[in-house]
């Protein structure tokens, strides 16, 4: 969990910059992190280390920054995050319902991009 919790650590550190450089272009930017990681969402949603031994204290400020509402974090179930379907098995019906949301489409045949062979 250590690693998904430096993960949200990356994310609220440019969600913060991307956030400070829309306030100079007079528009306001609400940011919202999400994880499918449980232990990690409750542990940057408290104060302190807990019984986390590993992480280092200079990452504990997005607990500060999440008790201080400037950004919120949020659990995202398998069903609901089409980055699982690089990382997870899926059913066909998770896997269309991730490519449809992406634009995606299976086609068959060889890509007109591909290099024809050389063989003769």
């Amino acid at each position: 969990s250590e690693s998904e919790y430096y993960a949200m650590v990356n994310a609220a550190a440019l969600g913060l910059s991307l956030q400070a450089l829309m306030v100079d272009w007079g528009e306001s930017l609400k940011i919202e992190i999400h994880s499918d990681s449980t232990s990690a969402k409750s542990f940057g949603s408290r104060l302190g280390l807990g019984k986390q031994r590993h992480v280092q204290t200079s990452y504990l400020w997005l607990q500060e920054r999440v008790k201080a509402q400037h950004l919120t974090l949020h659990y995202v179930k398998t069903a609901d995050n089409p980055a699982d379907m690089f990382t997870k098995p899926m059913t066909d019906a998770l896997l269309k319902k991730f490519m449809g949301a992406l634009c995606w489409e299976v086609q068959s045949g060889r890509s007109l991009l591909q290099k024809q062979s050389l063989v003769r």
